[in-house]
């Protein structure tokens, strides 16, 4: 159940201490969509924006949380998760963001054919510092961190992310390969279209180079795949 939570002082300073404290990226995505008020018996509510977020703050962050809460308002809480309602009118502007970039996204990750290649193909501007997250694409995001913060450790392996036009899976997909680059530079991530894995698929056949098509492709250790819908029905690329 949805419940409405009015955002307290001690919360903003709280987050102002938390920030200050764990990745700007990891503040942003878990920490930052978050509001909080004193309840009236004693605990203290955070909102989020679904029981995911709140599982994961609470066996991540909940003794750092603690001690910050303790830090800005001198008190001990007993701090419950809670469900907020979200901001319509927030989520459509975001919404709006991501949909009028649509157009643009689509021709900025136009590339070139990736095959005999080791590249990663990841455009520079889709990192999670650039992304805008919403009520809409919370639950991804969050799942796109932890797998870039522990690549084949999760649960989440592989990762498939779903959802309409221009809501930003590109930029989602594409952050998830640069942020393992950045914490594990010796990973090799590739991120190639559907239509080009399926192109190279074919060209390899047709110039008897099966074998490169299948090291290059299979000798990464992160491989993303945007649009894998293109590959309904196509048996042999499956």
């Amino acid at each position: 159940m949805q419940e409405t939570i009015n955002n307290s002082t001690q919360w903003s300073d709280c987050l102002n201490y938390l920030s200050r404290r764990v990745k700007e990226q990891t503040f942003r995505t878990w920490l930052k969509p978050t509001i909080g008020e004193p309840g009236s018996n004693g605990d203290f509510k955070v909102g989020v924006p679904n029981q995911f977020v709140a599982d994961w703050i609470r066996d991540h962050f909940q003794e750092l949380i603690d001690h910050a809460l303790f830090e800005v308002s001198g008190k001990k809480y007993d701090i419950t998760y809670v469900i907020k309602k979200s901001d319509e009118n927030e989520a459509q502007r975001t919404l709006d963001l991501y949909q009028s970039d649509a157009e643009r996204e689509k021709k900025s990750v136009t590339l070139k054919n990736p095959v005999m290649q080791t590249k990663h193909n990841l455009n520079a501007k889709y990192t999670f510092d650039t992304l805008v997250v919403g009520d809409f694409n919370q639950f991804a995001c969050a799942a796109a961190v932890a797998v870039a913060e522990a690549p084949g450790l999760t649960k989440y392996n592989p990762l498939y992310i779903y959802g309409g036009t221009g809501l930003g899976k590109t930029h989602i997909i594409q952050a998830i390969g640069h942020n393992i680059l950045d914490q594990f530079p010796d990973k090799r991530v590739m991120y190639a279209t559907s239509e080009q894995f399926t192109s190279d698929f074919i060209n390899s056949i047709s110039s008897n180079s099966i074998a490169t098509f299948t090291r290059v492709y299979r000798d990464v250790d992160v491989l993303i795949i945007d649009d894998i819908q293109f590959f309904t029905g196509k048996e042999s690329t499956q």
